[in-house]
């Protein structure tokens, strides 16, 4: 979802699936992502920015990512198949693959232009929080300019 429309929050749910919140404050625009490993696979993230940059004239290097929770490789056990899908960001930990959503995202992130220094990562992990919570993460995000 992308928006340059004031005071109109975008929400999704998410259970252990990455959201991603951009933001591009000179413009002012905002998006909100919902990067499961399918959506990472088919780039997401890279996809959203270009329309940024489409829709909004937006340069890469002035956006802002923040990263809501997400199921990370401690705990997200994939198949073998997952290497031929992902180059980045599999782990092979006692013969087992495990797969970093966060990894993933932040890489196509970078490789869109994004600065180190402009992406937020909270380092939560869902999996965790769904054993306090059973119920599906919602993250909401309404920027400072927008209020």
């Amino acid at each position: 979802m992308i928006t340059d429309k004031k005071n109109l929050p975008l929400a999704i749910f998410t259970a252990d699936c990455l959201s991603i919140f951009l933001s591009a404050p000179k413009v002012p625009a905002i998006a909100l992502i919902h990067a499961g490993w399918r959506s990472s696979k088919d780039e997401i993230t890279s996809k959203t920015i270009k329309q940024m940059q489409d829709r909004f004239n937006i340069l890469p290097g002035d956006l802002y990512a923040d990263f809501g929770p997400a199921i990370r490789n401690c705990c997200y056990e994939v198949g073998q198949d997952f290497r031929d899908i992902f180059s980045y960001g599999l782990i092979k930990r006692e013969g087992r693959y495990y797969l970093d959503l966060s990894a993933v995202n932040r890489k196509q992130l970078l490789d869109s232009g994004v600065k180190k220094e402009n992406i937020f990562d909270p380092l939560i992990i869902a999996e965790i929080l769904s054993a306090f919570c059973p119920l599906s993460i919602i993250a909401i995000i309404i920027p400072q300019e927008y209020l």
